[in-house]
């Protein structure tokens, strides 16, 4: 999905600078012709390439909010979210390390903290 916005967006972008091309052309052309002055001409262009600007960051706007909702919609994780939940379980694997070590017994603690007496002998006696 995300590729398919990034080939719009650069479709978009194509145009315009074909557009930019052509306008130019077009004013060129007609600077020759007597119709406008240089002057004129690059206002005009000036103009028109501000204008595109402003609505290439409309589009822009537009398809990122656009992209928003769509992935909203998808439930999918921000990566803000999925970088507090790596917190979270980084934080959750240290503490039953933690718990599983107080857990695991020693070589030490396996005998008992004082001596069996063994009962074998004085059953018989």
């Amino acid at each position: 999905m995300l590729d398919l916005a990034k080939k719009l967006a650069l479709a978009s972008l194509g145009t315009a600078v074909v557009s930019t091309f052509k306008v130019q052309e077009s004013m060129q052309s007609l600077v020759r012709q007597g119709k406008l002055t240089a002057e004129e001409a690059e206002r005009f262009i000036q103009e028109i390439c501000k204008t595109g600007e402003h609505e290439m960051q409309d589009i822009k706007q537009h398809m990122n909010e656009g992209l928003e909702r769509l992935t909203k919609g998808m439930h999918l994780a921000q990566a803000e979210e999925v970088e507090q939940l790596r917190h979270r379980v980084d934080n959750l694997e240290k503490r039953l390390s933690i718990l599983e070590d107080q857990l695991t017994p020693t070589p030490a603690s396996t005998q008992p903290p004082f001596p069996v007496q063994d009962t074998s002998e004085s059953e018989g006696e």
